[in-house]
C-alpha cells in the first residue's frame, strides 16, 4: 500500500485546508494510507475518511512564545515523517519550515510541495533567497496558475513544475428563491479587500438590493463600524464563518471577489458553477485565468472603488447581462471538475 503524508498548518476553516481534506479522502478511497501531519493542533472544519490518520504536536502552543514554539517544531516535523514512513511527502503550508527542518534527513521518499498564496506575495529578501533555496530541494512544484509558474520558473529555477487549477468541491445547489443580493464569500482579513467592497457598495446604486458577507474573522467588527460609518449598516449582512455557503451561493442574485491579493480563488469558481453572475477584482493570481471579461464574469481593477461601484450598479440594472454571466460562468464545472483534477495531483505526486 502507497503512503502519502499531506503537511499543512491545521485543518480549520479555509481554502488550503479544504483542499488538503479532499486530497486526502481521494486518496484514502483509492487505498492509499493516508496521514495529515499539522503544526498546530485545533477543531477540524472538514469531513475527513475515518480510514486517515491524523498526526500533531502534543505540546501546547498557548502556554510558550511563538519562537519556542517553532523552534520545537523543527524537531516534531522530522520525528514525526520518519515514523509516518511515507513515499510522498505533499506540503501545503509553511513550505520553508517543513523543508528547513527536513534538510538534513536521509529520505526515501519523495517531497511535493504547493504554495498557495500568491506568486508575488512580499518576503524580506533574505528570507526570500532562503526560501528559493528550500524549494529547489523538493521534487517536484505544483502551481495554481500560468503566472504562478512563470514566477517560480523564474525565481526558483525549479525544472519540475506543473500547473493544476483548483478544483470544485462538491457543490449542492439549493432549490430556493433567488434575492436581491450580492454575496461575497472570504475570511475577514485585509488581503481579502472587504473595505473597498463596502465603500463601492455604498457608493452603488443598489436598490433595494444587499450585501451579504460570509466569513469571519478578526476584522469583522472593523467592517461592521465601517458599514454604519458608510450609512449602509441595515443593507449589510455579516453572515460570519457558515457551513451553509451554497445556501447563500444558491439565494443570491450576484458575486464578488474584492481580495487584493490571491493564490488561486476557490470562492469564485464555487460561485460560477452555481451559475451566478460574478465581478471579480483582477488580483494576482487567479481571475484573470478563470474569467475572460464580459463573456463569463467582468474584471474591475485591484483597490478601485468606483469601478467596482459602477459594476455592480450596471449588474443590478441589467437582468440579460447577469443571466448572460451566469450561463458562461456555468461551464467551470466541466474544467474544474475534482474527479479530473485529483486524477491530476494523483499522477504528478506519484509519478
Amino acid at each position: 500500500m502507497k503512503k502519502i503524508c499531506i503537511a499543512l498548518p491545521a485543518l480549520g476553516c479555509g481554502g488550503t485546508e479544504r483542499t488538503a481534506a479532499l486530497l486526502g479522502n481521494y486518496f484514502a478511497q483509492k487505498g492509499y494510507s493516508v496521514t495529515f501531519l499539522l503544526l498546530f493542533s485545533g477543531d477540524v472544519f472538514y469531513e475527513i475518511d475515518s480510514k486517515a490518520k491524523i498526526v500533531s504536536p502534543e505540546f501546547n502552543r498557548e502556554k510558550m512564545n511563538r519562537f519556542a514554539y517553532l523552534f520545537l517544531l523543527i524537531f516534531f516535523i522530522p520525528k514525526a515523517i520518519k515514523q509516518i514512513n511515507p513515499d510522498r511527502l505533499f506540503i501545503l503550508g509553511y513550505i520553508s519550515l517543513f523543508l528547513f527542518s527536513l534538510i538534513l534527513q536521509k529520505k526515501k521518499y519523495k517531497i511535493i510541495i504547493s504554495n498557495r498564496a500568491s506568486p508575488l506575495r512580499s518576503l524580506f529578501k533574505g528570507y526570500q533567497t532562503i526560501r528559493n533555496l528550500l524549494y529547489k530541494t523538493a521534487d517536484g512544484m505544483i502551481a495554481q496558475t500560468y503566472f504562478a509558474k512563470g514566477i517560480y520558473e523564474q525565481r526558483i529555477g525549479h525544472k519540475r513544475i506543473t500547473v493544476i487549477p483548483n478544483f470544485l468541491r462538491e457543490i449542492h445547489r439549493q432549490e430556493v428563491p433567488k434575492e436581491k443580493i450580492v454575496v461575497t464569500v472570504g475570511r475577514m482579513v485585509p488581503e481579502k479587500g472587504h473595505e473597498y467592497l463596502l465603500k463601492a457598495f455604498a457608493k452603488a446604486d443598489t436598490a433595494d438590493w444587499k450585501l451579504a458577507i460570509v466569513g469571519g474573522g478578526y476584522l469583522e467588527q472593523e467592517m461592521k463600524t465601517l458599514a454604519d460609518e458608510l450609512g449602509i449598516s441595515e443593507k449589510v449582512i455579516f453572515a460570519g464563518f457558515s457551513k451553509d455557503v451554497d445556501l447563500w451561493l444558491s439565494k443570491s442574485g450576484i458575486f464578488v471577489l474584492s481580495s487584493l491579493t490571491e493564490g488561486y480563488p476557490n470562492a469564485l469558481i464555487e460561485a460560477m458553477s452555481l451559475s451566478l453572475p460574478c465581478i471579480s477584482v483582477d488580483c494576482v493570481a487567479g481571475p484573470s485565468e478563470i474569467i475572460t471579461n464580459n463573456e463569463n464574469g467582468i474584471l474591475v481593477p485591484v483597490r478601485d472603488e468606483n469601478a467596482l461601484a459602477e459594476i455592480i450598479a450596471i449588474l443590478i440594472a441589467n437582468e440579460d447581462l447577469r443571466n448572460k454571466l451566469a450561463e458562461n460562468a456555468s461551464k467551470i464545472n466541466d474544467t474544474n471538475r475534482f474527479e479530473v483534477l485529483a486524477k491530476r495531483y494523483e499522477e504528478f505526486i506519484f509519478e
